[in-house]
Order: C-alpha cells, then sequence, then structure tokens
C-alpha cells in the first residue's frame, strides 16, 4: 500500500495518479483501484471505515468520511 500526505496546489498543469508528470522513470508498476480524492483530510476513523479491514466499503454511504466532502471517485475493475 502507498500513500502520500500533503497539499495539492491548483496548477494549470493536469493531476496525473501513478506516474510523475514531469519526470520519466517515476512510473506506477502495478494496479491502482478505488481512486477518491477529497476536500478534506480524513480522520483515521474515516480511513478505518472506508478500508473496512480490506472490504473497502461504498464511499457514498459512510457515516465517519462524510460523502459530502468527497470530489471525485474513480471506481475501477468492478
Amino acid at each position: 500500500s502507498a500513500s502520500k500526505t500533503g497539499t495539492i496546489t491548483y496548477t494549470s498543469n493536469n493531476t496525473t495518479i501513478g506516474k510523475n508528470s514531469t519526470l520519466s522513470g517515476f512510473e506506477w508498476d502495478g494496479k491502482i483501484d478505488e481512486v477518491s480524492i477529497w476536500n478534506s483530510a480524513l480522520s483515521s476513523d474515516a480511513i478505518t471505515e472506508i478500508y473496512n479491514s480490506g472490504v473497502p466499503n461504498d464511499l457514498e454511504s459512510l457515516s465517519n468520511a462524510s460523502s459530502s466532502n468527497i470530489v471525485a471517485w474513480y471506481r475501477m475493475g468492478e
């Protein structure tokens, strides 16, 4: 499992997931699934609720991770 924390600063560049848009040789060599972007930090309770012991919950029906804070959700490989 890989994760990154920090602030996303708006630029005119596209956001890329799985590679560095300006440097070669930094491409993700694996599979990416269930990508979501939130407009606020998630609490540890929210992350636990989403992860659900390895069986991710539907992001639209959570109590700790409010679906109103989700900006984008890409469900792949259903």
